[in-house]
């Protein structure tokens, strides 16, 4: 799979995840392999160049868990994975049984850059990309200045340092709620896509990925889908190469109507500490949509038209 500006941004199924999907969790736990695998095909079959694949439980045997479902899974469907999780072992174990190039989601400085070296000895041991989240000591970068800190130092431990190649490095620059009410969050939507296309002019030969629906935990089902379109719509602006979202239904921009645009770019576009803004643009988008349906599940690629 190639990617270009053609086809940017490459879809992420983001269903086959235990934390983000009950579905797929409850499938897990009751050891229903076929039906856990059904999930990640319903996800291709509507559009996912990739699947994310993440098992991470303090109840189950992760390895054993990732192993039985991803032997299963790529007998079912041909497209790469992106292995999402933090333990080394459930990182090995998930390479084995990946054919192709996988991803291993993610690496970051949350540790300092000792853990870096083995995640990234198995990588190149298996020709995997890295997903790398913008993250240090000092916790989750949010404005543009900061993640640009920690992708800097992050580039310079994982190029020069430890020889990672630029085309190997997949950029997660953090989506965070910005409809929670959480001040600290506010304003961070919009600081989010200039960090994309930050990251871009900065290290051309880099990539960027980014899970999607982040941005509007805590809105009506209806209003959550047109907040994610809005958002998608300009991340893929300002160059981001894959997203991470649910490819079975997401409201398509070109039939967004107006006003429910704007809507949703006042909140992905406003200051940082507009607590007032803030508030009136949530509880504006929340009453546009409440009581609406879902959209109609389509093919995510028309909804990026």
């Amino acid at each position: 799979m190639e990617l270009t500006d053609d086809n940017r941004p490459l879809l992420v199924g983001e269903r086959t995840n235990v934390l983000g999907s009950r579905r797929f969790r409850r499938l897990v736990e009751a050891g229903d392999l076929p039906g856990a695998v059904e999930v990640g095909r319903a996800q291709v079959r509507a559009g996912a160049q990739i699947l994310d694949v993440c098992l991470q439980s303090t109840e189950r045997d992760e390895k054993a868990d990732m192993a039985a479902f991803l032997e299963r899974l790529v007998r079912t469907v041909r497209v790469p994975v992106m292995i999402d999780t933090t333990d080394p072992e459930v990182m090995e174990a998930a390479l084995r049984r990946c054919p192709g190039k996988a991803a291993l989601n993610s690496v970051h400085l949350e540790d300092g850059p000792g853990r870096l070296e083995r995640v990234v000895s198995l990588a190149r041991r298996h020709g995997a990309a890295l997903v790398v989240g913008l993250i240090d000591e000092r916790g989750m970068a949010v404005t543009v200045d900061r993640k640009l800190e920690v992708a800097r130092r992050s580039h310079e431990l994982l190029t020069a340092g430890l020889g990672v190649r630029p085309e190997d490095i997949w950029w997660d620059p953090l989506t965070f709620p910005c409809a929670t009410g959480d001040e600290a969050y506010l304003g961070s939507a919009g600081q989010t896509i200039e960090a994309v296309l930050r990251l871009k002019e900065l290290y051309p030969e880099t990539r960027s990925t980014l899970g999607v629906s982040n941005v509007s935990f805590g809105l009506p089902a209806a209003a959550r889908e047109v907040l994610n379109s809005v958002f998608l719509h300009h991340l893929t602006r300002a160059g981001l190469d894959s997203a991470i979202v649910n490819t079975e239904g997401l409201a398509r921009y070109a039939e967004i109507p107006e006003e429910d645009r704007e809507l949703a770019e006042r909140l992905l576009f406003l200051e940082p500490g507009a607590v007032a803004e803030g508030r009136a643009a949530v509880a504006a988008c929340s009453a546009r949509c409440r009581g609406r349906s879902r959209a109609r599940p389509r093919r995510l690629r028309e909804a990026l038209r």
